[in-house]
């Protein structure tokens, strides 16, 4: 149905512009054009992308260069008072990794080709090669695969908490999308009550008018009548605007406001929770699952714990142990060269122990103190949350209780009131009564059906909220 609003005449109109959606085709369009769920698909897809930008130092890293270097150097020789220049060229390549347990892998390799016009040296011309591989382990500071990965091991629990909180924001919006179903669905069924109700006084200000013209009532009586049809027109009125509101807010949560939605008739769903029995569980029992709120926090709890380890190892002092080996190879030629570097003619060898630790380590301790009480919040608040979803499911099950209770008393008053209107107008009818009374009494059976009408929808909003506590449970409810 479509709605246009006229602001200065105070109007709507209604045509019909589109088929009856259904609890579960809602559900549909929410998952698919509701902004909260994207967004929050777009973060997960985030943080996957920065778990594989984790991995960055761990690859490997190849270098290759090409140099020429063209030097004058004063001559240092009693045979020589001048000066000679030297020459320098060539290629050179390498590579380093660093591997988990934080072990430096550096290994490089360069061919020079160097000329000279100095009168001391043999050759004028000469080739140089040369290979060096060095590995460097850290002792304390940076030992162990853990102490390596924790950017890796943050970005993992990142991905999982922004999945937890994917499925917290589908639950989140699924709930409030049900929710504003069921204020439509409400509003929808008060106007039609209320539309009843007028066509009802209608009937009454009919028969008071016809009985006024005949001189059998007197003119207080019509004007009576003819005051709460006006007055009724105008709670039509509010209850297209509350209609109109309703429409535009689930609009807001699942398609364009340009798009219209109305509910079906007799929703069968909405039908088959009134009938049905609660559905919740135990609150000891649903703790006890992992409730995609609760998994978020615990997640960041962990998160927290990784950046305590990380901290800890920090105040470490830094001691590592450096191998090196060296080959090298001079000749005439490349080739001979290069059969002095394999064959290890002029091998050298480096064993070194480095140690370094900052007096006082302010960073280090300042870090892991911030680091613990992050960790301390974290956790504290996960404890609340828990906590708060403890009270919530209690409630929410009173809630229940209470509105069941609330519509067993309402339909017996309902139907008591309905046979007193009954009666009454057949009274009116005989002219017994005035239209003033019977308004009353069917005031009082309006008042008590839209009252009968918030009970149900209060009590299908406590179902919708028990379900959200459960995890997926609207999802596979409803999809």
């Amino acid at each position: 149905m479509k709605i246009i609003f006229n602001f200065t005449l105070l109007c709507f109109c209604w045509q019909v512009s589109a088929e009856p959606v259904s609890l579960s085709q809602i559900a549909s369009l929410c998952l698919k054009h509701n902004p909260q769920i994207r967004l929050a698909k777009i973060n997960l897809a985030i943080a996957q992308r920065e778990y594989e930008a984790s991995e960055f130092d761990f690859d490997w890293n190849l270098t290759a260069s090409y140099a020429q270097k063209n030097e004058h150097i004063p001559s240092s020789s009693i045979y020589e008072f001048t000066s000679y220049r030297m020459q320098t060229m060539g290629p050179s390549i390498g590579a380093t990794h660093k591997f988990l347990p934080g072990t430096t892998f550096d290994a490089s390799f360069q061919a020079l080709e160097i000329n000279t016009t100095s009168n001391t040296t043999l050759f004028k011309k000469r080739k140089q090669m040369g290979g060096q591989v060095t590995l460097e382990q850290p002792l304390l500071k940076g030992f162990g695969k853990s102490a390596n990965t924790d950017k890796m091991q943050k970005a993992q629990l990142k991905i999982r908490r922004y999945q937890a909180l994917l499925d917290d924001t589908i639950e989140t919006e699924l709930f409030e999308t049900a929710k504003i179903f069921l204020d439509l669905y409400q509003a929808l069924e008060n106007l039609k009550m209320k539309e009843s109700d007028l066509e009802y006084s209608q009937e009454i200000l009919n028969l008071d008018e016809k009985r006024y013209s005949l001189g059998k009532k007197g003119k207080i009586d019509y004007l009576t009548s003819l005051a709460e049809f006006k007055k009724k027109q105008a709670l039509i009125e509010d209850a297209k605007f509350e209609v109109y509101d309703q429409r535009l807010r689930l609009a807001q949560k699942t398609t364009s406001p340009d798009e219209d939605i109305h509910p079906q008739e007799g929703e069968p769903i909405l039908q088959d929770i009134l009938d049905q029995a609660w559905p919740g569980k135990k609150v000891k029992n649903m703790m006890d699952e992992n409730l995609p709120a609760l998994l978020a926090l615990r997640i960041e709890a962990e998160e927290s714990q990784v950046d305590v380890a990380k901290a800890r190892n920090d105040r470490l002092p830094d001691i590592s142990l450096k191998l090196g080996y060296t080959s090298s190879g001079l000749a005439t030629h490349f080739d001979q060269a290069f059969n002095h570097v394999t064959n290890a003619t002029f091998p050298g060898f480096e064993v070194s122990i480095n140690f370094s630790y900052p007096l006082g380590n302010s960073k280090g301790n300042g870090g892991f103190n911030a680091a613990s009480q992050q960790f301390h919040q974290a956790n504290m608040s996960y404890q609340k949350k828990k906590k708060e979803i403890e009270d919530e499911a209690i409630t929410i099950f009173n809630n229940y209780k209470q509105a069941k209770v609330s519509i067993k008393s309402l339909e017996l008053q309902l139907a008591s009131l309905k046979t007193v209107r009954e009666y009454k107008t057949k009274l009116y009818h005989l002219d017994k009564i005035s239209g003033l009374e019977l308004h009353k009494a069917q005031n009082e059976y309006l008042e008590l059906a839209l009252q009968k009408n918030i009970a149900q929808m209060r009590l299908l909003e406590s179902y919708f909220k028990e379900l959200k506590l459960q995890g997926e449970s609207l999802r596979s409810n409803f999809m």
